[in-house]
């Protein structure tokens, strides 16, 4: 964890040393009076060691127990100076290489410092985050495949409503351009029609998108409610497919003789 203010543990602080402890930032802000924090002191109620220890630094928040919930305020000691005997130590390494290479190294320096320990477990932190959100994983992969599922359906739905309006346009198509009218002013009254209903489908859709995010929220870990990547996409893909679907049907209709798309029921 990285260091605000203060120093960190050194060899010095043994147990027949002057008892210090480093806060995280959330203990920091609750303890702060006068806008300083370092050489202040803590205590623990109700434990075996009654002593206050001396506050020598600062250190940014961490989670622990899980990625979603928020960091707490932590008060961080000596392993010499703890509050309980130790039977058990977890020991956060960093190291370059993969975990094969350097397990041996760690079991050796292990096994020269504490002869009567043993390691019972090495996992990465990749590992244990993938761990933590295997559920939210196996969540988004599931609502992943729904989610394309419905935005197909939508656009197949969205492209016969379309070609099927387009169509049904066909003797107004026609009677324009018996009147004078180019094709291209053509094409683009109805492209601009459709622009028109997918922009009002868009704009009623978004009431619920607003509805919806706060159970989205619950769901996601590390992206909003709100994605504007995700939000954005959905629209462009549907925007797509209402111009293509209006396109093709209108620009058949803008080539055939006015006369024969005159006489179409």
């Amino acid at each position: 964890m990285a260091p605000l203010s203060g120093r960190m543990f050194t060899p010095g602080d043994r147990a027949n040393s002057p008892k210090v402890a480093i806060l995280n930032e959330s203990a920091a802000r609750a303890r702060i009076h006068d806008g300083n924090v370092l050489g202040k002191h803590v205590s623990f109620p109700g434990q075996r060691v009654t002593a206050e220890y001396e506050v020598i630094g600062v250190v940014r928040d961490a989670r622990y127990e899980s990625l979603r919930k928020a960091a707490e305020p932590m008060v961080y000691i000596p392993i010499q100076q703890a509050l309980d005997p130790i039977s058990g130590v977890m020991l956060s390494i960093r190291a370059h290489g993969s975990t094969t290479q350097v397990l041996p190294a760690i079991r050796q320096r292990l096994q020269a410092t504490v002869p009567e320990g043993f390691l019972s477990d090495i996992v990465t932190l990749e590992q244990q985050a993938e761990e933590t959100l295997l559920q939210e994983r196996l969540v988004s992969i599931l609502a992943s495949a729904f989610g394309g599922l419905a935005l197909f359906l939508a656009a197949i739905g969205l492209y016969g409503t379309m070609s099927f309006s387009v169509i049904a346009r066909t003797r107004e198509i026609g009677i324009r351009m018996a009147v004078g009218a180019q094709r291209s002013a053509l094409l683009w009254l109805v492209l601009r029609g459709t622009l028109a209903v997918v922009g009002i489908g868009l704009v009623l859709a978004a009431p619920l998108v607003v509805m919806a995010t706060g159970f989205i929220r619950s769901e996601l870990f590390g992206v909003s409610a709100g994605d504007p990547a995700s939000l954005a996409g959905a629209a462009l893909v549907l925007t797509a497919v209402a111009l293509a679907a209006a396109y093709r049907p209108a620009w058949r209709a803008s080539r055939i003789d006015p006369m024969i798309s005159l006489r179409q029921d």
